[in-house]
C-alpha cells in the first residue's frame, strides 16, 4: 500500500486520523495522528507473467518473402480517393488513428506489414510483390553463392 502522506510503499499500514482526517500511512507516519486501525493487506492469487511468443505476420508467404512496393503511398491515396473516401474514413476502416493514414499517404512514414495488409482487404489493391526468395547471389569465381565483401567491394591499390 502507498502511505497517504509521505507517498512510500509499505507493506504495513495503519489507519489513522489525522488532524480530522482518516488516512493510510505507514508505520513511521501513523505516531503523527491516532491509530484506528491495522490495515491488512489483500491476500490475492499472483498469477504469473506468461510472456507470449511474438505470432508472425500473415503478409509474408511460406514460398517466399513478400516486399512492400515502392509507390504504395501513392496507391494507397489513389485507392481511397476512388472509393470516394476520406482519410478520417479509412482510418475509422482500419482501426488506426488519422494521422498514420495522413503519414502512410504523404510518403513519410512505411505502413507496417500489419497495416498494409489492413488497406489491402479495405480498399482492395495490392500492396506487397514477390521479393527475391533468397537474396542477391553471386556467381563469381570461387563463390558459393554466399554474398561476401569481396564480391561487392573493388579494391584499388594506391600507386607508388
Amino acid at each position: 500500500m502507498q502511505c497517504e502522506l509521505c507517498g512510500r510503499l509499505c507493506r504495513e499500514s495503519f489507519r489513522v486520523i489525522v488532524e480530522g482526517s482518516n488516512v493510510g500511512a505507514c508505520p513511521d507516519c501513523a505516531k503523527l495522528g491516532r491509530v484506528v486501525e491495522r490495515v491488512q493487506k489483500e491476500k490475492r492469487p499472483v498469477k504469473p507473467v506468461v510472456r507470449q511468443k511474438p505470432k508472425p505476420d500473415d503478409v509474408f508467404e511460406a514460398s517466399g518473402k513478400r516486399e512492400l512496393i515502392d509507390d504504395c503511398s501513392e496507391r494507397i491515396r489513389r485507392a481511397r480517393e476512388n472509393l470516394k473516401l476520406k482519410q478520417e474514413d479509412l482510418a475509422k476502416l482500419i482501426a488506426e488513428p488519422v494521422s498514420l493514414v495522413h503519414r502512410i499517404e504523404s510518403g513519410r512514414m512505411i505502413p507496417s506489414p500489419v497495416v498494409a495488409r489492413k488497406i489491402e482487404r479495405k480498399l482492395n489493391v495490392s500492396l506487397f510483390e514477390e521479393g527475391a526468395a533468397g537474396g542477391v547471389k553471386f556467381e563469381g569465381e570461387g563463390s558459393d553463392g554466399n554474398v561476401t565483401l569481396g564480391d561487392i567491394v573493388v579494391v584499388r591499390r594506391k600507386k607508388d
